[in-house]
């Protein structure tokens, strides 16, 4: 589905034939992002009841998407932030697809969004707007991001219920914003937004949104635990890293590294593990990667790997990942696993051990021949036939020997260790729905045990570069100052 045909419509109650209409839009497994003014009335009380519906759904002619009872998440956001939470559980073939922009781009872009604008108003409903325009450059602690609106309505009440829509990047699904406000003095031609890193550093809204994979906090205080103990010259680089002090304790320190962001935490570690192999300490060294493979699933970019765990059912996730290296990380996150990564070879980024290499192209060009490969590459890695009497084997045909390879990487899924494959998607419009169609045989074939990641963006491909894969390439590079 394109983004725009996730839009939600809130409907909030107060009695006595009160209500208002807000915009939301869904941005994690049954939570809804709004603003929250939409939700209280004048004396800041809230609603009597919420409903939510999908406005681009309802010509399916089902009910389930059509007006349901939603609720309001307390979850730690500032009221002055004007932005809120619903939980409501999504009907099945709800997909949504948003990344956050969590970091200010510190630069003007174009933007687009949808709303339930009362200028939309027409024969009694108030369908969708669509609006878009520029933004101007935010200050990191600015209030707003402020946007302006390429359209214009006569008076700023008009903009009324356009509060909780998203505001995209333009042409992309990076969520940047919420609507809040239509400020007064500028003719209602701008309007206010949350930007999204206003609400980076909120930890229980993050886990209230990228808890998918319903992580045992306890467990990994425990493993974490075990990773650091009897290694204390780890620990005090690692405390002095996080800003603990001489009192702090063990769990101050876990609790330090859980609230640190991926890039962060490799930057933390990268540092210590330089310190620890002047210091000529491989068996800490070793702890400290140990540490990196253990953590960096857990914390990177949680709604990818939300993403991906939602998606993995299909076989098929499109999501944005740039490189082999990251591809790991988060079907390391997806399987609930420490990294692995394969022996680095010179000056490369590393590759995970359950990543699939593209096969050889021996039995034919184009992509028909691509699959062919495909196949015997997967009957050869996972078909198992060297359990199986000669004569057995003779007798299977192709969809035999595909059957036992899918039972086989079934058995691995469960066991945590799913096999991907990761490509690039051509730019050309019919190779690309080529493509496609190859993978949707692949996936088929394999009955969904499989998954394959698409490549992301040349911008996201080298933030991965800078953030993710050189500080990897640091900590796992080979072990010459440790054998001195």
């Amino acid at each position: 589905m394109k983004k725009e045909d996730m839009l939600v419509q809130i409907y909030a109650d107060f009695g006595s034939g009160d209500g208002k209409i807000s915009t939301g839009y869904p941005i994690a497994k049954n939570r809804i992002l709004t603003a929250r003014h939409g939700l209280y009335d004048e004396n800041g009380s809230l609603a009597q009841s919420l409903e939510v519906r999908w406005f681009y759904q309802l010509d399916k002619g089902k009910d389930k998407y059509d007006w349901q009872a939603a609720e309001i998440i307390d979850c730690g956001l500032d009221e002055e932030l004007d932005v809120a939470l619903l939980k409501y559980k999504f009907p099945d073939l709800i997909d949504y697809d948003v990344r956050f922009c969590f970091k200010n781009p510190g630069q003007k872009f174009k933007w687009e969004s949808q709303g339930f604008a009362r200028a939309g108003k027409r024969d009694g409903e108030r369908p969708p707007t669509p609006i878009g325009g520029e933004t101007y450059t935010a200050a990191d602690a600015a209030d707003w991001l402020v946007l302006t609106e390429k359209g214009k309505v006569e008076v700023p009440e008009l903009w009324r219920g356009i509060s909780g829509a998203p505001v995209f990047k333009s042409g992309s699904n990076e969520l940047a914003g919420v609507i809040v406000e239509c400020p007064p003095n500028h003719e209602a031609i701008r309007l206010y937004a949350t930007p999204l890193w206003k609400l980076a550093d909120n930890e229980k809204f993050r886990r209230e949104v990228f808890n998918a994979r319903e992580q045992d906090w306890q467990q990994i205080h425990c493993d974490l635990q075990a990773i650091l103990t009897d290694f204390p010259s780890l620990v005090n680089i690692l405390g002095k890293e996080r800003g603990c002090d001489s009192n702090s304790t063990m769990t101050d320190l876990l609790d330090a590294l859980l609230n640190t962001k991926a890039d962060e935490l490799l930057k933390c570690c990268e540092s210590a593990i330089s310190i620890l192999r002047k210091a000529k300490d491989p068996a800490a060294v070793e702890r400290g990667k140990a540490l990196v493979n253990y953590l960096l699933p857990i914390l990177f970019d949680p709604h990818t790997v939300d993403l991906i765990c939602d998606q993995a059912r299909s076989g098929i996730c499109r999501v944005e990942v740039g490189s082999d290296t990251v591809a790991e990380i988060v079907m390391a996150g997806k399987d609930g696993r420490s990294l692995k990564y394969r022996p680095m070879a010179e000056d490369k980024a590393p590759v995970g051990v359950y990543l699939l290499d593209s096969p050889s192209s021996v039995h034919g060009i184009g992509k028909a021949g691509w699959v062919s490969e495909f196949k015997r590459q997967i009957i050869e890695d996972f078909a198992r036939l060297d359990e199986l009497a000669v004569g057995q084997v003779q007798g299977f045909s192709e969809g035999d020997k595909l059957a036992l390879a899918a039972d086989e990487l079934e058995f691995c899924a469960k066991d945590g260790q799913t096999r991907y494959y990761f490509y690039h998607a051509p730019k050309d419009a019919r190779e690309k729905e080529e493509l496609s169609s190859a993978i949707e045989e692949l996936h088929r074939a394999f009955a969904k045990h499989v998954v394959f990641l698409e490549c992301g963006s040349f911008d996201l491909t080298r933030k991965e570069r800078r953030d993710i894969n050189r500080p990897l390439k640091k900590i796992f590079k080979t072990q010459v100052e440790e054998t001195l």
